[in-house]
């Protein structure tokens, strides 16, 4: 599947800033003249094609009243990566963990 205009426009309104509303896909389809649920069926395509990995909110930490953020990385032990890894998940101070394999140029899995 190759993405044609409306796929194209779709992304580039993704990319701006989704509407703060209660329907967003249905702002969105008003915006590219289609309907709410053509917005979604398109969005599923282009997931399942592999064009589109996620969407997501990206904090903007400064606006936020954050000064500073970090990334922290470990290399644990397989027989401690789920009981470390979830409770380092239940933390409010963290906004993402997961694992990742470990390699020559990334020596950690956590």
């Amino acid at each position: 599947m190759c993405m044609d205009e409306l796929d194209k426009r779709l992304v580039r309104e993704l990319q701006g800033n989704i509407p703060h509303a209660e329907n967003p896909y249905l702002e969105l389809g008003l915006r590219l003249g289609i309907s709410e649920n053509e917005v979604v069926e398109r969005l599923k395509a282009l997931k399942e094609s592999g064009r589109l990995k996620r969407i997501a909110a990206v904090l903007r930490h400064q606006r936020s009243g954050y000064a500073a953020n970090a990334m922290a990385v470990f290399l644990v032990p397989e027989a401690s990566m789920n009981m470390l890894g979830e409770k380092l998940a239940e933390s409010p101070l963290v906004s993402h963990c997961y694992e990742r394999v470990a390699n020559e140029c990334w020596p950690y899995n956590l």
